[in-house]
């Protein structure tokens, strides 16, 4: 299932960001996420090695995968 730039994406997106100090990209991708669990009413995985990111997706209701890396 494709998730096009729409207006509620974007409202989303926003908001997203505002709340929870997103950059921009960031919030696109989680809301996207959170319009793509909506509209199959089904959980959604959510993965990202940005942990910001991560923990929002967490915040929102969405499945997060983690896995820690040792340099």
């Amino acid at each position: 299932m494709k998730i096009g730039i729409s207006e509620p994406l974007v409202r989303l997106a926003g908001d997203l960001a505002e709340r929870h100090a997103l950059r921009g990209y960031d919030a696109v991708h989680l809301a996207s996420g959170l319009i793509l669990k909506d509209r199959l009413g089904l959980q959604v995985s959510f993965s990202t090695w940005d942990i910001p990111l991560r923990q929002a997706a967490a915040t929102t209701g969405l499945l997060t995968t983690h896995q820690e890396v040792t340099l």
